[in-house]
């Protein structure tokens, strides 16, 4: 059973944030959230099934109150 999740904590409103495994394939994709709840973040599932082991790199972007918005990414390991 999976507990973990990817989970960006901002006070700031999340525009967007994905996540992609290493062929650069869409396997997350969440937009315009202001909330920092744990089911708005990646379970590590893909189509409702358990993902690959393996690195996958996310981007996030963020919108602060003054409109400035700003890019964010990284990479993940996802282990059993």
């Amino acid at each position: 059973k999976i507990k973990d999740v990817l989970l960006l904590y901002v006070v700031i409103t999340l525009k967007a944030f994905t996540v992609f495994d290493r062929w650069g394939s869409l396997v997350f994709s969440r937009e315009h959230t202001l909330t920092n709840a744990p089911d708005v973040g990646w379970n590590g599932r893909v189509q409702n099934e358990a993902a690959a082991l393996g690195l996958y790199a996310w981007q996030a972007t963020l919108e602060y109150e003054n409109g400035h918005r700003h890019q964010i990414k990284g990479e993940i390991m996802l282990v059993k």
